[in-house]
């Protein structure tokens, strides 16, 4: 068993009678407790299982140190002098490389996809949280739970008595049991497989944020909800790290003696630091949108109309420091996208979570959202060239439609050519897609250029005129009488005139059919007379009986001109 004492800070300390005992046994003491129980937090993590560890409160306070071996703070946050009776236990399942487990099957019925974890990102995450809680104390509100204890057990027999002994704990039927029966059948079916043991301070009264919704208010609903993007916001500002894996169960919440909501963030084994690789501007464009998509619509509280007020969101935000102006910008996009729910871009999320610092590149080329946008812009140039050569549309109209379509296109080819920049060995010069579509817009500000658009779209809100006989055809006043068109418009229609030339119209259309129907005939003809030719019996037979007549013939011609001689 490898134990990482010197990888956390923590918020708990050891009772002075184990100073010199390492965490990792205490919390071993506390396992074997005949009151000790373990019951389930969380396991829709990706790589993790979190459970939490209670203790019965002793009614005998004279041997208190055996039994809650760690202090916590107290309210005031001035002394260690707290007895912990809870811990949050995280189980993992460690391998050299990723790999994917069986589904976990919960006793609801419901299927989750689980991996291993790196021996490396397991480590890292410790550090990671420690890190984060080291940050955010200085506030007395930290963001994540302070680590207590961290092991790799490497020896296989080991893992599965620990295994069994927290199996012990769970009682029968409970969801508890079923995750760990499944770590310990995982851990027997492969034998280079490794457990990680991560634990974490707690309070009994905390919960997840989906287990809190349950029996309570919308309002309150609506402040856990503020105080999470609170949290988020902090997570980002005072750390630099964004958590790639925070859904509802990620979170956990209570309500202390004052009535105000205290929350921990959990489970940091996928986290992006913003400030490396210069990632802060793609996490501000992107990442917000399904960090908001998480909280807000993966349980669609009131998912189309939205909560309205969130001034208090706001309220939050000006409690914290805003040096560069990033703050500003998540929570206003924070705010945007919660607003309007339905815009939401959930692919930046498998984008931000593909993310290795390791490679040279930001991000993996995505071939499928390459050709999305070429699609998307071929569309709208097709737009842009039915606005261009259209003639029922007014021309101020015409420019505003030709106007929109060319800024479009200007805004998302930059987009794209960043797309194309994460494909290795790509120049940017040689993408045939770029280069079409780059000409083509070329081509279409030429024809703007011919048309005189921007005048007439800067121009727009003159007053404008429609010509009698003409409806869907708009002149300009002041051109009209300076050109002297006004009296060269034609006159309208009559309805005899109008039926004359439909006639005319159909009449030649029909002789066209009639003269398209015979050439076709007579080529078909040709066809069936070319084929019958190549038959073997026409040249055997039909061709030489038709020689033999016209020979009979020309003999007939021959013998009657000798006789008229005679």
């Amino acid at each position: 068993m490898k134990i990482l004492d010197d990888t956390y800070y923590g918020g708990l300390i050891c009772h002075v009678n184990y100073n010199k005992e390492p965490p990792f046994k205490l919390f071993m003491k506390m396992v074997n407790n005949p009151s000790c129980r373990i019951s389930k937090i969380s396991y829709s993590s990706l790589k993790g299982f979190i459970l939490k560890l209670d203790i019965d409160r002793p009614s005998n306070l004279d041997n208190l140190d055996e039994i809650a071996p760690f202090l916590g703070l107290n309210i005031e946050k001035t002394e260690y002098n707290v007895p912990v009776f809870t811990l949050v236990i995280k189980l993992v399942v460690l391998s050299r490389t990723e790999t994917n487990m069986t589904k976990y099957i919960s006793l609801d019925e419901k299927q989750f996809n689980k991996q291993t974890d790196i021996y490396s990102d397991f480590e890292k995450e410790a550090k990671t949280q420690s890190e984060i809680y080291k940050n955010t104390i200085n506030k007395g509100d930290p963001v994540c739970p302070s680590l207590v204890a961290i092991a790799k057990i490497t020896d296989k027999t080991v893992s599965l008595e620990f295994l069994k002994l927290l199996k012990k704990k769970c009682g029968s039927i409970t969801e508890s049991e079923n995750m760990i029966s499944y770590i310990i059948k995982e851990l027997e079916n492969n034998s280079s497989y490794q457990l990680g043991v991560i634990v974490m301070e707690s309070a009994t009264e905390y919960k997840t944020v989906d287990a809190f919704f349950k029996g309570i208010s919308k309002e309150s609903q609506y402040n856990i909800l503020c105080k999470l993007i609170f949290m988020i916001i902090r997570l980002v500002n005072e750390t630099g790290y964004i958590h790639c894996d925070l859904h509802l169960n990620n979170a956990m919440v209570k309500y202390n003696d004052d009535s105000k909501i205290v929350m921990r963030l959990i489970d940091f084994g996928r986290v992006v630091y913003i400030y490396e690789k210069k990632l802060k501007e793609l996490i501000i464009q992107n990442l917000t949108t399904k960090l908001w998509y998480i909280i807000y619509a993966e349980k669609n509280y009131n998912k189309s109309k939205g909560f309205g007020d969130f001034s208090r969101v706001e309220k939050y935000v000006h409690a914290l420091e805003d040096i560069d102006g990033t703050l500003v910008e998540i929570t206003n996009q924070l705010i945007d996208y919660a607003k309007f729910p339905n815009t939401i871009n959930s692919d930046c999320y498998r984008l931000i979570q593909n993310y290795d610092p390791s490679k040279e590149d930001l991000l993996p080329f995505d071939e499928e959202l390459k050709k999305k946008m070429v699609k998307d812009l071929n569309y709208e140039l097709t737009k842009l060239d039915h606005a261009i050569n259209s003639k029922n549309i007014r021309k101020t109209k015409k420019c505003e439609q030709i106007m929109h379509f060319i800024d479009y296109c200007n805004n998302k080819i930059p987009e794209l050519k960043e797309i194309c920049k994460r494909r290795p060995g790509c120049k940017i010069d040689n993408d045939p897609d770029i280069r079409i579509l780059e000409t083509k817009l070329k081509m279409y500000e030429v024809k703007l250029q011919e048309e005189d658009c921007e005048n007439l779209f800067a121009n727009r809100n003159e007053p404008e005129r429609v010509i009698v006989g003409e409806p869907e055809v708009a002149v300009n006043r002041n051109i009209d009488e300076a050109q002297g068109n006004i009296a060269e418009i034609p006159q309208k229609e009559t309805r005899r005139e109008r039926r004359k030339r439909e006639g005319n119209l159909l009449k030649l259309k029909e002789e066209q059919e009639k003269l398209e129907k015979l050439k076709e005939e007579q080529y078909q003809e040709k066809l069936r007379q070319k084929e019958k030719e190549k038959r073997p019996w026409y040249r055997l037979w039909g061709g030489n009986q038709k020689k033999n007549k016209t020979l009979n013939k020309k003999k007939k011609r021959s013998k009657v001109k000798s006789e008229k001689r005679y």
